[in-house]
């Protein structure tokens, strides 16, 4: 549940990201200023904020693109772009949509909605914004795509009163013990009485999508693709040219930044290759026709 609450505020994890990333970068300039600090055997704590600091300092700024990503949806889905429906479930409506929800999420974690209804309902509503690879509630963001961290198998409109429209999620997640995994449960939304229209847009749409009839973000992994092969020759090259200085250099802060050039290219250019490869299976399963 850790997962989707962090992909559902993107604003929020950005600036984590972010902080993060400063926190990470300053903690290797910091190690840096020691000399002979990255040879050191009795763990400084100099030698400790570098190795604390290298693999946060790499993968948050990349979170943070991610995120950042997210926020330009939020900015675009409130501005109309590409909407699909759009409605405002009532103060009233909302608190007969809590007493239904809560009798589906004692039935066990595979009926839990990742939204949570409010405490006290605005009195205004909450505004519910469709469009073709998320959905907007409130603040939140939830994707509704069929390949990635958070995607949906599935859907369905339940006949309560008011109606609720519910997709099946998967949450991929990273225990404490390191086994990651995927956790079902179901994103489940108030319908507007006034919104029968706009529902069935929303349902016509992500029907085809689950089918597989229509890709949306056909580029998205595509892009990380390009991305990592680009960015892995580049990092052999930092590497290679940060191992050549390091045998012509004099002085040893200076020589402890060629080091890190050295290392942390040929991490970064693994990494980037791991990501390409990543990135061009998840392309593969995301345009696979759907297994019946």
């Amino acid at each position: 549940m850790g997962h989707s609450h962090r992909l559902s505020r993107p604003a929020s994890a950005a600036l984590v990201c972010a902080a993060i990333t400063l926190a990470s970068w300053g903690a290797i300039l910091w190690g840096l200023q020691r000399p002979g600090v990255l040879s050191d055997v009795e763990g400084s704590p100099q030698a400790l904020a570098i190795g604390l600091g290298v693999a946060p300092g790499v993968i948050a700024p990349m979170m943070m693109l991610v995120y950042l990503r997210g926020v330009r949806a939020v900015r675009a889905a409130r501005h109309g772009d590409q909407v699909l429906g759009r409605w405002t479930v009532s103060a009233s409506e909302l608190a007969e949509f809590a007493i239904n929800d809560a009798a589906r999420n004692a039935l066990g974690d595979a009926y839990r909605n990742i939204w949570t209804s409010p405490a006290e309902a605005p009195a205004k509503g909450i505004e519910i914004i469709f469009v073709p690879d998320a959905v907007l509630v409130g603040g939140r963001l939830f994707p509704l795509v069929t390949t990635g961290a958070f995607r949906f198998d599935g859907m369905q409109v339940l006949p309560e009163s008011p109606l609720a429209i519910e997709f099946r999620v998967f949450v991929s997640d990273i225990s404490d013990s390191v086994s990651s995994g995927s956790t079902e449960h179901v994103l489940r939304l108030p319908v507007s009485r006034l919104a029968r229209s706009e529902l069935a847009n929303v349902l016509e749409h992500f029907r085809r999508v689950d089918a597989r009839e229509l890709i949306v973000n056909p580029n998205f992994f595509l892009n990380w693709l390009r991305a990592g092969l680009i960015a892995a020759p580049l990092c052999f090259v930092i590497s290679a040219w940060g191992f050549w200085l390091s045998t012509h250099s004099a002085g040893e802060v200076w020589l402890n930044v060629l080091l890190l050039m050295t290392v942390g290219g040929l991490m970064g250019g693994l990494g980037a290759l791991a990501i390409s490869a990543v990135a061009w299976m998840m392309h593969r399963a995301q345009v696979a026709p759907r297994e019946r």
